[in-house]
């Protein structure tokens, strides 16, 4: 299953993939709670931006 075996459902992978369609970063390991964050984090993205008034 391409490395994405898990004991019932198949594992989930992300890959980052930069402008130039290279693979910038692979997340083996996800964290449904987290994943959204750890991706804007990889991307040097701020997931907590102050408002601006």
């Amino acid at each position: 299953m391409y490395g994405a075996k898990g004991w019932f459902f198949a594992k989930r992978i992300t890959f980052i993939i930069n402008k130039k369609g290279n693979i910038q970063d692979i997340i083996e390991n996800v964290n449904v709670h987290t994943h959204g964050k750890d991706i804007l984090n990889i991307l040097g993205i701020d997931s907590n931006p102050k408002p601006s008034y």
